[in-house]
């Protein structure tokens, strides 16, 4: 799968097409050239970026903290070249920073696609292929979190066509094409032909680029940031409190140090202001029900209370929320299992554990 070639579609709010692409080109080493809408990066060694207008996109921008309306110029689409996962992926990444760090940011009506190389597909495949799709349908929405309002755009596969694929199963590409179209209105050369608004699509296969489009992105939404401190930051233990919340990245809150305090041996964990201090945090995207849950866990607002945080995170300040224990508590041993499930947590997001380890010492200093 390292191997496969894929383009990838990101669209974003927040810049203009304009800032985008001089963007990436700083990012890139690459020149941009303008042609109506469109821009294009060129790289160096030839490879073209484009960062296009989408007529889906919601334009916004920020003012003061707050989103606001905006005009076209803030709808935004970075198109890639062709990628390979182990040679291109980390460029992605990097160049996504640099677009959020240049004021980019992602709203409801925003989302990502993939298209992967159709070239090494024969019928057969293309048959297994809507098959998986078709039997993960359900996990692939749970797992992306895709929004019902962006349902519409990434469909789930027809149940009348994947009957129809497994009855006849054809033995040709345009056997298979015959199948996909049926049913629809109007001509299938169209590039905005209704049958692509599919979590996989394949008019992209036969009226596009020749590639196996995904399109099961669509799940940008404006949640609430939370940093996660404590056992907030276990994997497991939050999909099973908050179900719909899902990880933005990593950050280190500064001026603050981890402690433990309640009773020895039953001990939890808090944040609290110190000079020179740093605490490794995981950020969350929290919708309200995920806040009600952790409002019950955390047992606000009699143990914790609620403070929004500036928490730096790719270079970049960011407001979120924080639970703080309230005062009265002393510093206190944790449980074995709960420092066990912060240490996890810590391990899998690839963390520093200086400070949870510091936060121990205290506890063991304090029962000296």
């Amino acid at each position: 799968m390292k191997d496969t070639r894929f383009g990838i579609e990101i669209e974003l709010a927040g810049i203009t097409r304009e800032k985008a692409a001089q963007t990436a080109a700083a990012f890139l080493g690459g020149t941009v050239r303008q042609s109506g809408n469109r821009y294009t990066v060129t790289a160096p060694g030839g490879r073209v970026w484009k960062v296009v207008s989408d007529g889906s996109i919601a334009p916004q921008r920020k003012e003061r903290g707050q989103r606001l309306s905006a005009d076209n110029d803030y709808k935004v689409e970075l198109v890639s070249p062709i990628l390979t996962y182990d040679a291109d992926i980390q460029t992605v990444q990097e160049l996504v920073r640099r677009l959020r760090k240049a004021g980019g940011f992602t709203n409801s009506s925003t989302g990502i696609h993939i298209h992967l190389d159709g070239a090494p597909h024969t019928p057969r495949s293309i048959r297994n292929f809507v098959n998986i799709i078709a039997s993960k349908n359900d996990l692939f929405y749970k797992a992306l979190q895709i929004e019902p309002g962006r349902m519409s755009y990434c469909k789930k596969m027809d149940t009348y066509l994947v009957k129809r694929m497994n009855q006849q199963k054809p033995k040709t590409l345009q056997h298979i094409a015959h199948i996909w179209y049926e049913g629809y209105n109007g001509s299938q050369y169209s590039h905005y032909h209704a049958s692509r608004y599919h979590f996989l699509n394949l008019h992209s296969f036969f009226h596009g680029n020749r590639t196996v489009e995904l399109r099961g992105f669509n799940a940008g939404k404006d949640g609430k940031l939370h940093a996660g401190n404590g056992s907030n930051m276990n994997l497991p233990q939050m999909a099973m409190r908050c179900p719909t919340a899902k990880v933005v990245g990593t950050a280190r809150l500064h001026g603050y140090r981890l402690l433990f305090r309640g009773q020895d041996g039953g001990a939890v964990a808090t944040v609290e202001r110190f000079k020179g201090g740093q605490v490794p945090v995981v950020l969350w995207s929290i919708t309200p029900a995920d806040e009600a849950a952790l409002d019950r866990y955390e047992g606000w607002p009699r143990l914790y209370r609620k403070e929004k945080v500036k928490v730096k995170m790719d270079g970049e300040m960011v407001r979120a929320m924080v639970y703080i224990m309230n005062e009265g508590r002393a510093i206190g041993m944790p449980s074995r299992s709960y420092f066990g499930a912060i240490k996890a947590g810590y391990a899998s997001a690839g963390l520093d554990t200086k400070p949870l380890y510091k936060a121990l010492i205290a506890a063991l200093e304090k029962g000296l």
